[in-house]
């Protein structure tokens, strides 16, 4: 069942297939718009926020195809269901590398329309908790490697002193080589918490995406 913040935008230039996919979505639970051409559509993008666009291909004017190519690029988080006329490969598996999340040919029953919906929001769901998970880790390593740089400063201030005393205590240079080495040891973990650091984004676990 459709979350209650769930919005769909349905594209279609046939008014009574418009009306017919918004009814049978709205009983399960999603808040539908509608437009009756690309142009619409992108008015109604520019001032309301949607999870979903449902998207006819074959419109007069600007097709769903070219519409398509646009959404993918501007509204990165938004799932795109495509629907066309025609059952066929080629333009389903051009729109999938346009960016659509999924490709359904008419009629669609509104069963098979739910649960292809409920899958695409799904993927959406879990492409925005790994973008999250990696603005969270991001930070994180910001963070520490600010809290690294400062305790740098501190180590290369204290090398400085421990220097300039073993230079003025000759008789002891063995207790300041132990401190100055100590230093060095703690310099040399610092930096290797630092590459670990920065290895954490990259080596992130990325959420699989439901076949």
């Amino acid at each position: 069942m459709a979350q209650e913040s769930q919005r769909i935008l349905i594209v279609d230039d046939e008014a009574p297939l418009r009306d017919i996919f918004a009814k049978g979505l709205s009983r399960n639970g999603y808040s539908c718009d509608t437009a009756g051409s690309a142009d619409e559509a992108n008015n109604l993008l520019r001032v309301e926020e949607f999870d979903l666009v449902l998207l006819d291909i074959s419109m007069p004017g600007k097709t769903g195809l070219s519409l398509l190519a646009t959404l993918s690029k501007s509204f990165t988080d938004m799932a795109i269901i495509m629907v066309s006329g025609n059952d066929d490969l080629e333009t389903a598996t051009f729109a999938m590398r346009q960016g659509a999340d999924d490709y359904l040919a008419k009629p669609v029953p509104i069963s098979l329309l739910v649960y292809r919906i409920e899958k695409a929001l799904l993927r959406r769901a879990l492409v925005l908790e790994n973008k999250a998970y990696r603005v969270h880790l991001e930070n994180l390593v910001t963070e520490l490697n600010l809290r690294l740089g400062q305790n740098r400063s501190v180590l290369t201030a204290l090398n400085s002193l421990v220097q300039s005393l073993m230079r003025r205590e000759e008789e002891t240079p063995q207790a300041f080589g132990g401190l100055q080495q100590a230093v060095s040891d703690i310099y040399s973990g610092l930096e290797s918490l630092a590459e670990f650091s920065n290895g954490i984004i990259d080596g992130a676990p990325v959420a699989r995406r439901p076949d």
